[in-house]
């Protein structure tokens, strides 16, 4: 009589994720042909499955893991932290531990950074710098200011705002009519380079591609202007001119790259 089969501890528990787990940027179907692997436990660089099978993380686990699994030192800072306090929102609060990370992030920009805001991941990070630039021209009195640049192929998270300025259509299109529209420009990505460009080359095209979107964001403002009052005035010249800095600015570099000195 054949031995009825005992299914392992990975089987079960992958068995079980995909009965109840949506697994992010994973086509389900797909585990049909390529089995999850159930993780028990994790070291410096590797991963290790229930059955002694080791995995190295060459992905850092999507990009967020610096310094290893199980890090000792993070663990312990960790552990210590937890005996005094896990967590308190930081409207109408405040502690230690968050005045000293503000204060010494501020200090390696010798104290350019004047405020820290924190977001809980990458994405929330995008959305609030967004809002933050909305918001800041708001104030000045132009809320119509609301255009963004970003990068051509540039990967900036999943939410609606980061998706605004992301240029993956696997991850955009789906949603194109939820999301704002950017102006995309050319990445200064020297893995870019064909036909013998050089690194230098790829920089000017892209320097240059910026340049020119800038132009046209310039001129679909001087097209809109009207009648606006003495304030409003202050403030579109005020925009008008650090536009047009920004230009001369971009121009300079351009030059700069298309000497000869800078060959």
């Amino acid at each position: 009589m054949r031995p009825e089969h005992t299914s392992s501890i990975s089987e079960q528990l992958v068995e079980r994720s995909l009965n109840a787990v949506w697994h992010p940027c994973t086509q389900m179907k797909h585990h049909e042909r390529f089995p999850l692997i159930a993780l028990s436990h994790g070291k410096g660089s590797w991963l290790y499955d229930h059955d002694g099978q080791r995995y190295l993380d060459a992905v850092s686990s999507w990009w967020v893991n610096l310094f290893g699994h199980s890090n000792s030192y993070i663990n312990e800072a960790l552990k210590e932290q937890l005996n005094h306090l896990e967590h308190a929102m930081l409207a109408g609060f405040t502690h230690k531990p968050v005045i000293e990370l503000s204060e010494r992030l501020s200090a390696l920009t010798s104290h350019q950074l004047g405020h820290t805001f924190y977001a809980s991941d990458g994405a929330s990070a995008i959305e609030i710098a967004l809002k933050l630039s909305f918001h800041y021209w708001r104030n000045l009195g132009q809320p119509e200011k609301k255009e963004f640049v970003c990068l051509k192929n540039s990967y900036h998270g999943e939410t609606l705002g980061a998706l605004a300025v992301t240029d993956v259509a696997l991850f955009k299109d789906a949603y194109g009519p939820l999301i704002g529209q950017s102006h995309i420009v050319a990445s200064p990505d020297a893995r870019n380079a064909v036909n013998g460009q050089t690194p230098q080359d790829i920089a000017t095209l892209a320097l240059k591609d910026l340049e020119k979107t800038f132009r046209a964001i310039l001129q679909g403002v001087l097209g809109k202007m009207e009648l606006v009052t003495r304030e409003e005035f202050e403030v579109q010249k005020m925009v008008l001119a650090k536009t047009r800095a920004n230009l001369e600015a971009l121009e300079k570099r351009v030059a700069a790259l298309e000497s000869p000195q800078a060959e």
